[in-house]
């Protein structure tokens, strides 16, 4: 029972809130957090920011990562837009994705542009409330996954010349797991061979 309900204040003591951790378990398990019915749109958005507010509440990093814990990330939670030139469709609809299979809807993926298609986190999510550091604690990506970066290389021309990598990666938002394949991972060529890719410590 919620206190906006309650007409006989004398009975208020009588309630305490709810945690809003139990609810937040009750809640990831929802068909609305769950299924991505299309049905449960509204009812998903109105979820999502409520919990983000209560996320960009928590003040240390071990209560937000604790939080988190508690969300279904591996299911198909998070809306995302999809535009559409057919005529007999809507320009834009609305599916939904696992948080990790998309990007932020401000991420600048134009250097990538024809190796395949992207999805970011619908425009509507921020338009309501829901914060970044929200979406990306629960791992919606902002940067280009590395192993992305190293598959298309070739594709990119990177190989011969990695001046955009290099640019690209300086001002990319990494993780240590990227940090790490970065460090140990043969992509960078020599000064005077094009025969071979080395890593960055076999460079000087």
């Amino acid at each position: 029972i919620g206190l906006r309900t309650l007409e006989d204040r004398h009975f208020t003591d009588w309630f305490q809130p709810l945690p809003f951790d139990i609810w937040t378990g009750f809640i990831s398990e929802h068909t609305c957090m769950r299924n991505g019915n299309e049905k449960d749109d509204a009812m998903r958005i109105l979820v999502l920011v409520t919990l983000s507010k209560h996320f960009d509440s928590l003040e240390s990093a071990t209560a937000k990562r604790r939080f988190v814990e508690l969300l279904p990330l591996t299911s198909p939670c998070l809306p995302f837009d999809i535009t559409t030139s057919d005529v007999n469709l809507p320009a834009s609809n609305t599916k939904t994705a696992v948080p990790n299979e998309l990007y932020l809807p401000d991420t600048d993926l134009s250097a990538f542009s024809g190796l395949q298609t992207f999805s970011k986190a619908s425009k509507r999510l921020k338009k309501e409330g829901v914060s970044d550091a929200f979406l990306l604690a629960m791992g919606v990506r902002k940067t280009i996954k590395i192993e992305f970066l190293f598959l298309h290389l070739d594709t990119l021309n990177w190989n011969e010349n990695p001046k955009p990598l290099i640019k690209y990666l300086i001002d990319a938002d990494l993780s240590q797991q990227d940090l790490l394949k970065l460090r140990s991972t043969r992509y960078l060529p020599a000064a005077n061979d094009k025969t071979s890719v080395y890593a960055p410590s076999q460079l000087y």
